[in-house]
């Protein structure tokens, strides 16, 4: 069976790394590099205030160094739960952060952005149908908490990192809110069971969660 080799810098986007470090694991020639940017440690007020987690600064200074390790090694770099909670305005954020050092450093490469975000119609729809159900420990949603609800952002599954990386083929992508393990999981199954894809040379990517859903409410 093939090696396939994933580097992630930290636990979270921002919270920083040790130079040393990320050229440790660059040393040992990874496949992608990537880092989650959320948690649901803090709760939910950064989902419903639209606030990021980290500073600007801090997630700058870990993503100048992502993007300048990936594009020289030519191989996809992404970012996860943009902005600790993966909603619209975290998802921008971190966008703006890509373009921003792209920009600064002269960089040109893919970039994709997946959203998580999702519409409180749809949600009402799929509760109406019965395709809502809780999670252990938590109440049953209803159509009050939906309507109440700042943002609602879904879980994301693998697929829509595979079919962004199936179609640009290489990429720097920060997307909003999903699994933490599928931030490399589903790098690895693009390149499994005889469907190994070169990528090709600078790209990045930004996604956002669809499947499970979870709310935070108006304070």
């Amino acid at each position: 069976m093939p090696e396939f080799r994933l580097l992630s810098t930290s636990g979270l986007l921002g919270y920083g790394f040790p130079e040393e470090s990320l050229k440790t694991g660059m040393a040992r020639e990874p496949h992608m590099i990537g880092v989650d940017g959320g948690s649901t440690d803090p709760g939910p007020h950064y989902l419903g205030s639209g606030k990021c987690l980290n500073s600007k600064m801090s997630m700058k200074r870990d993503i100048a160094l992502m993007l300048d390790a990936a594009l020289s090694a030519k191989i996809p770099m992404v970012i996860s739960s943009c902005g600790g909670a993966g909603g619209e305005p975290h998802l921008k954020a971190v966008v703006d952060i890509v373009r921003e050092v792209a920009h600064e450093r002269g960089y040109r490469f893919k970039l994709a952005t997946i959203h998580a975000e999702q519409s409180k119609a749809w949600v009402k729809q799929k509760l109406g149908q019965g395709e809502i159900a809780p999670l252990k420990a938590v109440p049953p949603l209803d159509g009050a908490t939906i309507d109440n609800a700042e943002r609602i952002v879904g879980m994301m599954g693998p697929e829509p990192y595979i079919e962004a990386a199936i179609r640009l083929r290489g990429w720097r992508a920060p997307r909003g809110r999903s699994f933490r393990p599928l931030l490399h999981g589903s790098r690895a199954r693009c390149s499994s069971a005889g469907r190994r894809r070169r990528y090709p040379r600078g790209t990045t990517a930004c996604w956002r969660q669809s499947r499970k859903t979870a709310s935070s409410l108006k304070r």
